[in-house]
């Protein structure tokens, strides 16, 4: 009987040791992103690049798709093309980098628009 419960005890904690031991994140794994663009802008699809937070890389469109390896632990997000250098494009937060995704450029969103409004007023308001 002793055996038994010490054999219990021994392997209960085994249990816990292992289960302490794990990470809570999972360490980043290679990632090969397949990118579509969804563009509603009235430019070309070459005008765009993703750019990957916090590395810095990049990825630019051809034929509407980018490609490009990275980590799972990274984000992507549109931006102006380096290829077009008088082009600005904000591409707001980016997004979580999956194997394939879909990233829209919109240029005539509302919210965008608005947001452009209030920099301006900003910038141009008499200061008190």
């Amino acid at each position: 009987m002793k055996t038994w419960l010490l054999a219990a005890w021994l392997a209960l904690a085994m249990a816990i040791g292992v289960a302490g031991c794990q990470r809570a994140d999972p360490l980043p794994q290679p990632v090969e992103a397949r990118i579509k663009l969804d563009n509603r802008c009235e430019l070309v699809d070459d005008a765009f690049m993703i750019v990957v937070e916090p590395s810095g890389q990049r990825a630019h469109f051809r034929n509407g798709v980018a490609w490009l390896k990275t980590a799972s632990d990274q984000r992507v997000k549109l931006a102006a093309s380096s290829e077009f250098p008088g082009m600005h494009y904000d591409g707001g937060q980016g997004v979580p980098v999956k194997r394939e995704m879909v990233l829209v450029a919109e240029c005539n969103a509302p919210d965008r628009v608005e947001r452009m409004f209030d920099a301006w007023q900003k910038q141009f308001s008499p200061k008190r």
